[in-house]
């Protein structure tokens, strides 16, 4: 399965979230109901037909409509 990483500190625009430095470097946090994070120009190339998000200790996972 290919893959395309995105990592969530990269965001391009955000409403309530910010970056702090974690034990791993710099991360996306301080959720709440109705924060949100944009990525631009994200290229998931042809064919896929799945997000996967891991989000601190959960996983995620979203069927792609095209």
């Amino acid at each position: 399965m290919q893959r395309t990483t995105v990592q969530a500190e990269a965001y391009a625009e955000g409403s309530g979230v910010a970056t702090h430095a974690a034990g791993t470097g710099s991360v996306l946090g301080g959720f709440d109901g109705g924060d949100w994070g944009r990525y631009d120009d994200v290229d998931f190339g042809t064919g896929r037909d799945l997000l996967v998000a891991n989000i601190d200790h959960f996983s995620v996972q979203k069927a792609i409509s095209q």
